[in-house]
């Protein structure tokens, strides 16, 4: 457990995904690490991962549209003058107007409003969501069997006191809509209440969207958006898949999912830049032996998307950004191999937002391209990944040329 301590402590958090990668290229594709007292095996083998979180599921228990012609708008008067696009930003303010139109029926206003309330309270609790930067939160992953011990400390963490208006707002949302407002709206707040939930239930499962889905699928969205500008070749590509399907028609649910190449664009990014790397897990129930490795009662079993996104035996060329690998491997990946593109999570209990993410990803690229050439700027850094403990996200402003296409 010290070397684990130490090794991180030295490199940092940024660089743990990086690290596990070199440990299962040092050690193999099933790799034991302690946390305290808490055993941990980390696997990268498909047939493991198939076994534990497919078939053995049981023994495994839980892990521990006009908002888009909106951003069209602001992008185009910033493409007007020289002014670069922090696309991070930008992307971050439209999935929270999406999230809060077709989860709670609001109407933000956070892509014009920097200071609309909403917006602020999602931004300031995502902002505190990072592990490096609590000694709790690390102390609750180093040492596990003193749970009791980090939930008594946890109203203390900027987490914590990030999270209280949220819910708070939240809270408010669901009082009003039981009162009447938004009655004719359908979304995931209508469907909860729907279901005659108790309303902790409603409000935790709107919080856990909420956050699952603007952090992660705008980190996604800006990855794609970036890596589309550093290869022309590839949004060239994508655009003209865009141009043919406008020929026939428009852009609607229809014809984006009808589209390979923005659909092998999507999946290749979250291939080369899984924004979630280190939540995929499970508590195993009692003994068992799966494929000659012993999975001892209570330890936890892991699996990172990011290394083995990266593997080198289950990709060609892995650190290469080429989405045509998937309209090669699509039919593949749609049965027995797609345990190697995993982004939303393995098994039974996968990422419930996953076509709202999708859809979300699609839509939003789609526009973009349609509408604007992409361009990185002259002298620009290339893009630092970072991770905060929980989601792999730049670590710097993502600047990029915008330019309206004819």
């Amino acid at each position: 457990m010290m070397l684990v301590i130490r090794r991180i402590a030295e490199k940092g958090y940024n660089d743990t995904a990086m690290w596990h990668l070199e440990l299962h290229k040092k050690f193999g594709e099933r790799l034991g690490i302690y946390f305290g007292t808490e055993f941990k095996i980390v696997l990268s083998n498909l047939e493991d991962i198939k076994e534990v979180f497919i078939k053995n599921f049981s023994n495994f228990s839980n892990r521990k549209n006009p908002l888009i012609f909106e951003m069209n708008k602001i992008l185009e008067e910033k493409s007007m003058g020289n002014e670069q696009w922090d696309i991070y930003e930008d992307i971050q303010r439209l999935s929270l107007d999406i999230i809060g139109k077709c989860a709670f029926a609001i109407d933000s206003d956070c892509q014009r409003d920097k200071n609309d309330l909403f917006c602020v309270q999602a931004r300031k609790f995502v902002s505190a969501v990072d592990i490096r930067k609590s000694w709790i939160l690390t102390a609750s992953f180093m040492l596990p069997e003193l749970a009791y011990l980090w939930k008594a400390l946890y109203r203390f963490t900027d987490m914590a006191k990030a999270e209280i208006p949220l819910i708070n707002g939240l809270s408010d949302i669901y009082e009003r809509r039981i009162l009447g407002e938004g009655s004719g709206s359908v979304d995931l707040l209508k469907l909860l209440i729907d279901r005659k939930i108790a309303k902790r239930e409603v409000i935790e499962n709107c919080f856990a969207f909420l956050i699952a889905g603007y952090e992660t699928t705008s980190t996604a969205m800006t990855y794609c958006s970036y890596l589309l500008a550093k290869y022309p070749e590839i949004q060239k590509k994508l655009w003209q898949e865009i141009k043919l399907v406008k020929n026939e028609g428009t852009l609607d649910y229809d014809s984006i999912h009808s589209m390979k190449y923005l659909d092998a664009v999507y999946k290749e990014t979250l291939r080369y830049y899984p924004p979630v790397i280190h939540f995929i897990n499970r508590v195993c129930l009692s003994d068992i032996v799966i494929r000659g490795q012993l999975y001892p009662k209570g330890s936890v079993v892991i699996a990172q998307p990011n290394t083995i996104h990266r593997s080198e035996s289950n990709w060609e060329h892995p650190g290469i950004f080429d989405p045509d690998r998937f309209l090669a491997e699509n039919s593949k990946l749609e049965k027995s191999s797609n345990l190697k593109w995993i982004p939303f999570g393995v098994g039974p209990r996968y990422c419930v937002g996953m076509r709202f993410a999708e859809m979300e990803f699609k839509m939003t690229i789609a526009k973009l391209i349609d509408k604007f050439e992409l361009g990185i700027p002259m002298g620009e850094p290339d893009l630092i990944p970072e991770n905060n403990g929980i989601i792999l996200r730049p670590k710097d402003p993502v600047r990029l040329n915008l330019k309206l296409r004819k």
